[in-house]
């Protein structure tokens, strides 16, 4: 995985890259550095679906900080919007699920 994040309003333009053999994964432990995890290895999954993929890696750690980045089509979604909104609430709904001993 590669993020390169470009700076236009500097002048020169500065640019960053970010390269993680890891993926998504090597990425979440990389944020999460300087941190204390609570589960030793970060979750994640991959569903392919036709022409539609979702990637994902979340870990939580022992911090009151949230640091949640979205993408859709390559786009970074800083101000989260309904793919955020919908997965936090399944993500909610799953754990209390699992939690209460509830059966989907």
């Amino acid at each position: 995985m590669t993020i390169t994040l470009t700076d236009e309003r500097a002048d020169p333009v500065r640019t960053e890259t970010f390269f993680a053999k890891g993926g998504l994964v090597e990425f979440v432990q990389w944020l999460t550095r300087n941190k204390k995890p609570l589960h030793p290895k970060p979750v994640s999954f991959t569903h392919d679906e036709g022409r539609r993929r979702v990637d994902l890696a979340l870990q939580y750690e022992d911090g009151y900080n949230e640091n949640t980045f979205t993408f859709v089509n390559n786009i970074n979604t800083h101000e989260g919007g309904t793919h955020l909104t919908g997965f936090k609430s399944a993500l909610t709904r799953t754990i209390n699920d699992i939690a209460s001993g509830a059966t989907s």
